[in-house]
C-alpha cells in the first residue's frame, strides 16, 4: 500500500522534473525564437501567445492564482488517490493531469510567463508546447476515456448469479420427547461406540505428544477410521430409506443434527476425562516427590491451555471423515430417492465454526480472515456487508432473500443475546440471502480475471454470444471493482484485509504461541501498535526459546509495500471470505439452537418411557432397529365395571365366605383366557372394574380389527359372567353384574412407568368408563324394553344435569356399549350388514376373527337416545346410541338371518362369475 503510493509519488516527482529540465536545457542551448528544425516540428524556446496555454499561464502569474494554481495541483493528487487505485485508467489520467498542471504552476511561479520547447507549424498556424502539455492532453484525454467507458458500462450484471440453497430446518414438525420440550433421539449405539472410540484415540494422541520425557500415545489406526465411517454408513442409508417411505426428508436432517450433538459432547467429555488422568497422574507424582513434577506440571498446563486448538483439530477429523460418507452414500442415495443429493445446505452441516466457535482467533485466520474486535471495527464490517448487499440489491432479482417466516420456528431465540456473546456490535443476525451466500457470485461480479477466462473459453467452443456476455461482464466489473476498492479505502479496509492474509504463514512459522490479534494490531498499525509490540516482546521471552521479532518487522514492511495487483486480488478474497464467515455465524446460531432442542438418550428407563410413547426418534443400524410390530397406530380401551359389588361383599361377608375368591373365580381369572385369545391386553384393575386395552401395529395387518376385537372380547366376556352366574344360583351365591364400555382412539396410547410396570393413559379411558357406567336410577326403573344398554339425554331442567359435566344418563346392566367412532371404525373392518331381530332397534351383524382364526358373531343394536326429565321418559331424538348385543335368543336370530344371506349371496356370486 504504501509502496505503491510513494511509487506514485515518483512518478509524478520524475514526470514534473523532466518537464522542468527540458526547460532548462532549452533555456540553455536556444537564445529566443531560435529553432532546430525536422520538418514541420521544431525544438524551440517559445515564450509569449503562441504558447499552447499561454491565457492559462498568463492568469497565473498573479499572485492570488497561484494558490489556485497549487490547489488544483493538489486536488489532482487527491483525485488520484480517491480513485479507483494508482493502476487504474481514471487515477493514472489524474496523475498525469496533476504533473500537467504542477509544470504550468512552475512556469507560472519561476519565470512569469509560459514556455514551450516544442513548436508545432501547420500552414501559417505554430503552436509551441512543452513536456506539461502534453501531460494535461494525455490526462484529459485518458480522463474523457475513462468516463466514457464508465458511461457505457453495464450497470447491471449481464450474467446471471447463481441462487444458494432456500432451505431451512423446521423443528416444529416433530413430536417433543417426554418433556414436552426437547426431541429424544436415540442413536445407533454401534456407531456411538465407534465415535467414542476414535475419539479416545485422537484424544491419546494429541494431549500426549508434546508430554517432555516420555512416549506420546500412538495415532489412531486406519481401522478405527473406517469402523467410524462404515458404522455411520449403515446408520445414514436406513435413515434415508425411511424417511423415503414415511415421506418425511427433514427426518434426515434430524439425524444430521443429532450426529453433529454426538460429536461435539463427546469430545467435551472425553477431553475433560483425559485431562482428569493427567491430573490425577501428576497428584501422585507429587505424593512420590518425583523429580518430573515440574515436567508433568508442565505438560498439564499446556494441555489445558491450548484444550480449545485440540478440540478443534479432533472435530475436524471427525466431521471431515463424516462429510465423506455424506459425500458419497449420503448423496447417492438422496439423489436416487429424493431427486437432490443435499436436502440441506453442506455449508449448515460441515461448517467450520462448529468446529470450535465464532470467537476462536486461530480459527478464523485460517478458514477467512482475522479481523478486529473493536467496536468500530465491527461497524466498519458491517458496513461492508452492507455495501456489498446494495451491489447485489442493484441486481434486480437478487433482493430475493429468506425472511423470518421462513424460520418461524427459531422466533423465540434471543439473537441479541447470542450476536453480542460473539462480539457483533448491535445485536444483528447476519440476514438470510440467497446469493450473498454463494461465494462464486463475487467472482462473477468483481473478478475482471475470471471474466477474461470465461469469455475466451467460450471463444474456444465456438459460443460467440457467450464470449460477447463475458466480455460486457468485463466491463461492468471494472466499475463494481472500482467501487469496491474506493469503498475499502475510504474506509480503512486495506490495510487490515493485507495484514489478515499476509500474517498467517508467518504467524504458524514463529508466532503460533501468541495471540494472533496481538501480531495483527502490530500490523495495521494505529493507536494500537506500540502497545501492540511491547505485549509481543514481553511474551516473546528472552534466550534460546525467545521468539524472533525480526520476522515480524519484515513482514511489516512488506505489508506497507504490498503491490496493487495483489492489494485487488486480497480485496476479492476478502469480500468472498467475510460474506462466508458472516454465513456460517448465523449458520452457527441456527445450528446451536437446533442442538439445543436435541436430547441423546441414553439411559434404558428413558429410552423405554419415549419408546412407549411414541415420542422416540431412534436411529439404527438395519441390524439393530426392532421389529416393526412395536409401532402402534391406534387402539381400543374397554371397560367393565362391576355392578352391586358392595352388596355382594356384604352378603358373603354375612355368611362367613371370601369376596375376594368369589369375584377372582366368577370374573377376574376366567377373562384372561378371553383377552388373550383375542389379542387384548389388561391394562390394570380398579377396585371392582378391569381395564383393558387392544392394541393397532402399523405394519401388522393381523392387528388392524381392533374394534372388533374388543367386541368379541366384551360378548365373550358377558357370556362368561352369564355363565358362572347359573352356576352361582344352583349354588345359593350372588350374581354378578357387569357393564362394559367400549371406546376407540386413532392414535397410540401413552405411558409412565412404575418400576418394571408400564401404565398407559389415553382419552379413551374416561370416555369408556362414561360408557360402562349406570344410573341407580335408571336400574331401579322397570326395563320394559328387555335390552341391556339404554341412553337419555337429560333434559335442561333435570336437577342432574350439569352434575359432573353430565348431559346424558346410561342403563347398563350386563351390556356392552360402543361409542359412535368406535362403530365407525367398525364398519370399515368387517362386512356389518342389516339383520332383522325385533322392533328393539336396528341390527346390524357381522364376523371378527380371533387371533387362532376362529370366527365369532358381532350384533349391534343401533338405538335412539330418548330424553329425560323429571316426569320420566320421554320422546327420542335423533342422536343414537350402539349395543355390542349378548342376549343369546337375538344372537340366534341373528345368526339365521346372517346365514340365510350369505345362502342368497353365493348363487348370485356363481353366476355372476
Amino acid at each position: 500500500m504504501v509502496g505503491h503510493i510513494r511509487q506514485a509519488i515518483a512518478i509524478f516527482v520524475g514526470l514534473v522534473l523532466t518537464d522542468q529540465l527540458t526547460k532548462l536545457i532549452a533555456h540553455t542551448l536556444l537564445e529566443a525564437s531560435g529553432a532546430v528544425h525536422f520538418g514541420p516540428l521544431a525544438i524551440v524556446l517559445v515564450q509569449g501567445p503562441e504558447h499552447l496555454f499561454s491565457g492559462l499561464t498568463t492568469l497565473t502569474g498573479e499572485q492570488p492564482a497561484l494558490g489556485l494554481g497549487l490547489i488544483a495541483v493538489l486536488l489532482s493528487l487527491w483525485a488520484a488517490e480517491r480513485g479507483a487505485g494508482w493502476g487504474g485508467v481514471p487515477a493514472t489520467g489524474w496523475l498525469l493531469v496533476a504533473a500537467g498542471l504542477a509544470g504550468e504552476w512552475l512556469d507560472a511561479a519561476l519565470v512569469g510567463e509560459s514556455t514551450g520547447v516544442v513548436s508545432l507549424q501547420v500552414g501559417p498556424v505554430q503552436v509551441g508546447f512543452a513536456l506539461s502539455e502534453l501531460l494535461l492532453l494525455l490526462g484529459a484525454a485518458a480522463l474523457v476515456l475513462a468516463a466514457l467507458d464508465w458511461i457505457s458500462a453495464p450497470w447491471r450484471s449481464p450474467m446471471p448469479l447463481i441462487r444458494a440453497s432456500a432451505v431451512v430446518p423446521d423443528m416444529e414438525s416433530f413430536q417433543r420427547g417426554i418433556d414436552n420440550v426437547h426431541l429424544d433421539v436415540r442413536l445407533s449405539p454401534r456407531f456411538c461406540a465407534a465415535t467414542c472410540g476414535l475419539v479416545t484415540a485422537i484424544l491419546a494422541h494429541e494431549m500426549t505428544r508434546n508430554r517432555h520425557g516420555e512416549r506420546a500415545a500412538p495415532p489412531p489406526g486406519r481401522r478405527l477410521f473406517e469402523e467410524y465411517r462404515e458404522s455411520y454408513r449403515q446408520l445414514l442409508a436406513p435413515a434415508i430409506r425411511a424417511a423415503k417411505r414415511a415421506n418425511e426428508p427433514s427426518r434426515i436432517g434430524l439425524l444430521q443434527f443429532a450426529v453433529l450433538k454426538f460429536l461435539l459432547e463427546a469430545v467435551g467429555r472425553e477431553f475433560e476425562a483425559q485431562l482428569i488422568g493427567l491430573r490425577a497422574g501428576l497428584q501422585r507424582s507429587a505424593e512420590r516427590h518425583s523429580p518430573d513434577q515440574l515436567t508433568r506440571y508442565d505438560h498439564v498446563f499446556g494441555v489445558s491451555k491450548a484444550r480449545r486448538s485440540i478440540e478443534q483439530r479432533t472435530r475436524k477429523r471427525l466431521l471431515d471423515q463424516l462429510e465423506v460418507v455424506e459425500s458419497s452414500t449420503g448423496t447417492d442415495l438422496r439423489e436416487s430417492l429424493f431427486g437432490e443429493p443435499w436436502l440441506l445446505p453442506r455449508e449448515l452441516l460441515f461448517n467450520p465454526l462448529l468446529q470450535s466457535d465464532p470467537n476462536d482467533d486461530c480459527l478464523i485466520m485460517h478458514r477467512y480472515v482475522l479481523t478486529g474486535r473493536r467496536a468500530e471495527e465491527r461497524n466498519t464490517l458491517s458496513r461492508f456487508e452492507q455495501f456489498v448487499a446494495g451491489l447485489y440489491r442493484g441486481e434486480g432479482s437478487a433482493t430475493e432473500s429468506l425472511t423470518d417466516g421462513d424460520y418461524v420456528w427459531l422466533s423465540s431465540r434471543n439473537w441479541n443475546t447470542c450476536t453480542e456473546a460473539l462480539g457483533w456490535s448491535g445485536g444483528q443476525m447476519p440476514a438470510f440471502g440467497l446469493w450473498t451466500d454463494v461465494g462464486e457470485n463475487i467472482a462473477i461480479l468483481f473478478d475482471q480475471d475470471h471474466a477474461a477466462t470465461a469469455a475466451t473459453e467460450a471463444e474456444l467452443e465456438g459460443d460467440r454470444a457467450g464470449a460477447a456476455r463475458w466480455r460486457r461482464q468485463r466491463r461492468y466489473q471494472r466499475r463494481a471493482a472500482a467501487q469496491l476498492e474506493a469503498f475499502c479505502r475510504r474506509e480503512g479496509l486495506l490495510p487490515r484485509l493485507v495484514a489478515g492474509y499476509e500474517m498467517v504463514e508467518v504467524f504458524d512459522t514463529h508466532y503460533e504461541a501468541l495471540n494472533p490479534l496481538l501480531v495483527y494490531q502490530y500490523l495495521i498499525g494505529g493507536r494500537d501498535r506500540t502497545n501492540a509490540l511491547r505485549q509481543i516482546r514481553r511474551l516473546a521471552g528472552s534466550g534460546e526459546r525467545a521468539l524472533p521479532l525480526a520476522p515480524l518487522f519484515t513482514l511489516a514492511r512488506r505489508v506497507r509495500r504490498t503491490p496493487h495487483r495483489r492489494i485487488r486480488q486480497l480485496m476479492l478474497r476478502f469480500a468472498r471470505d467475510f460474506l462466508a464467515f458472516r454465513r456460517d455465524i448465523r449458520n452457527y446460531c441456527i445450528v446451536q439452537a437446533i442442538l439445543e432442542q436435541i436430547r441423546l438418550l441414553e439411559q434404558e428407563e428413558e429410552l423405554r418411557l419415549s419408546r412407549v410413547n411414541r415420542c422416540l426418534h431412534e436411529f439404527l443400524s438395519e441390524q439393530e432397529a426392532p421389529p416393526t410390530r412395536e409401532r402402534v397406530r391406534a387402539h381400543v380401551v374397554l371397560k367393565a365395571d362391576l355392578r352391586g359389588s358392595t352388596v355382594v361383599t356384604t352378603q358373603l361377608l354375612e355368611r362367613g365366605l371370601n369376596p375376594g375368591t368369589h369375584f377372582d373365580g366368577k370374573f377376574f381369572a376366567p377373562i384372561n383366557d378371553v383377552l388373550r385369545r383375542f389379542g387384548a391386553e389388561k391394562v390394570f384393575v380398579e377396585g371392582d372394574a378391569v381395564i383393558a386395552t387392544v392394541l393397532e401395529y402399523e405394519d401388522d395387518p393381523v392387528t388392524q380389527t381392533a374394534v372388533a376385537r374388543a367386541c368379541g372380547v366384551a360378548r365373550r366376556m358377558l357370556e362368561v359372567v352369564q355363565a358362572h352366574n347359573r352356576a352361582s344360583v344352583r349354588q345359593g351365591l350372588p350374581e354378578l353384574q357387569v357393564g362394559i364400555g367400549i371406546a376407540f382412539e386413532p392414535a397410540p396410547p401413552s405411558y409412565i412407568f412404575e418400576g418394571d410396570q408400564p401404565i398407559m393413559i389415553s382419552p379413551a379411558i374416561s370416555r369408556a368408563d362414561r360408557l360402562s357406567s349406570s344410573s341407580w336410577q335408571l336400574r331401579e326403573a322397570e326395563n320394559s324394553e328387555g335390552v341391556a344398554v339404554r341412553v337419555y339425554e337429560l333434559d335442561p331442567d333435570h336437577p342432574m344435569r350439569g352434575e359432573k359435566g353430565q348431559t346424558d344418563l346410561r342403563y347398563n346392566v350386563n351390556g356392552v356399549e360402543l361409542e359412535s367412532t368406535g362403530f365407525d371404525k367398525l364398519a370399515g373392518e368387517i362386512d356389518l350388514r342389516p339383520v332383522p331381530v325385533d322392533d328393539t332397534g336396528r341390527y346390524l351383524a357381522g364376523r371378527c376373527s380371533d387371533l387362532q382364526g376362529e370366527r365369532h358373531l358381532i350384533l349391534l343394536r343401533e338405538g335412539h337416545i330418548r330424553r329425560l326429565g323429571q316426569a320420566g321418559p320421554g320422546s327420542r331424538t335423533e342422536r343414537v346410541y350402539y349395543e355390542v348385543v349378548s342376549d343369546p335368543q337375538r344372537l340366534e336370530v341373528a345368526e339365521q338371518a346372517l346365514r340365510a344371506g350369505e345362502r342368497d349371496i353365493a348363487p348370485a356370486r356363481q353366476k355372476g362369475s
